[in-house]
């Protein structure tokens, strides 16, 4: 888990350029964390978390693709194995099944780690699939509380940079919203990579696959200071489709070291046979349910709102202005 030493001495800096670098009266301000324009009666019902069980280890927060819902993405693999390990997941579900504004959804992630935090008094672990490492990130980039309290950052198949599907989706100008800030070149994805690329104190693990049919390039998930993993590097005859992330056991295995030491993901930790093994334990029916999120994916998507335009992106608006 993460070290707590650049932590203090980022603070105890802080303190001091407060009082030394300022210029004569002139108090340096810390970051303050966007206002949510969602109501926080909305966001609380949007968590759905266990019994906590497991006091002496950060509680898992799980956050969902794009046309599903928590559950349908991590109720039938992550959810079981993450208990069988040790751990405490929570889950949170975005609205609009995904395919609204992104900024609108990085609201509910940002409350839902505080939220974990606040009820368990450890620092909350976040795992991401698809469109949900957006959110992650976004809620860690544009929150500096969220920052301070987000010990390991683990992204499935992200599109970090933007993915040509979604260009692909909106060629015809007139896509859901989240579609326009997941293609390449996009203003949202433009601003979530702008600066420092995986900001604060976090252990950032990319976990992606060459052969990922949704997010194109594959390249597009790698980021300036995680620990990208292609899959096919590991075990290069590997065969992992974009819904196939969720129940591969080599990305879960990745995942799980990443929770267990401090640090990221380390390929070099993995157990003898790692290859070998094709489904995560305690998945259930993986193939069913795997061709189910696919079929969320379109359902959801005959019902989405669909906008003419890129949402304009206010996040780092709001929080310039605060």
């Amino acid at each position: 888990m993460r070290r707590r030493s650049s932590l203090v001495l980022a603070t105890v800096a802080l303190l001091l350029g407060s009082v030394v670098g300022a210029a004569p009266g002139e108090a340096r301000r810390a970051p303050v964390d966007p206002a949510f324009t969602v109501p926080v009666a909305k966001l609380a019902a949007a968590l759905d978390c266990p019994k906590f069980s497991h006091p002496r280890r950060d509680p898992v927060l799980l956050v969902h693709g794009t046309g599903q819902t928590g559950q349908q993405n991590w109720g039938w693999n992550y959810v079981p194995a993450l208990a069988a390990a040790g751990y405490d997941a929570c889950v949170v579900t975005l609205p609009a099944a995904s395919w609204g504004d992104v900024q609108v959804a990085t609201e509910y992630v940002a409350y839902a780690v505080q939220k974990l935090h606040r009820l368990t008094g450890r620092d909350v672990d976040t795992i991401g699939h698809s469109q949900g490492t957006l959110e992650q990130r976004g809620s860690v980039k544009w929150w500096a509380s969220v920052r301070r309290i987000t010990d390991d950052e683990i992204l499935l198949s992200g599109p970090g940079h933007g993915t040509l599907t979604a260009t692909g989706i909106c060629v015809a100008r007139l896509c859901p919203a989240a579609a326009w800030q997941m293609a390449k070149g996009s203003d949202f994805v433009t601003a979530l990579n702008a600066g420092d690329e995986t900001p604060g104190d976090v252990d950032v693990t990319s976990i992606y696959s060459l052969v990922d049919d949704l997010v194109q390039p594959a390249a597009t998930a790698a980021l300036d200071g995680a620990a990208n993993v292609l899959l096919q590097d590991v075990c290069p005859l590997r065969i992992v489709h974009h819904g196939g992330s969720l129940w591969d056991s080599l990305t879960w295995e990745l995942a799980l070291d990443a929770l267990r030491h401090d640090g990221p993901a380390d390929v070099d930790r993995l157990a003898r046979g790692a290859c070998g093994r094709l489904v995560m334990p305690d998945a259930v029916d993986p193939l069913i349910n795997d061709a189910g999120v696919y079929a969320n994916g379109v359902a959801t998507l005959a019902k989405a709102k669909f906008v003419d335009s890129e949402p304009a992106v206010t996040l780092a608006r709001a929080r310039r202005n605060r």
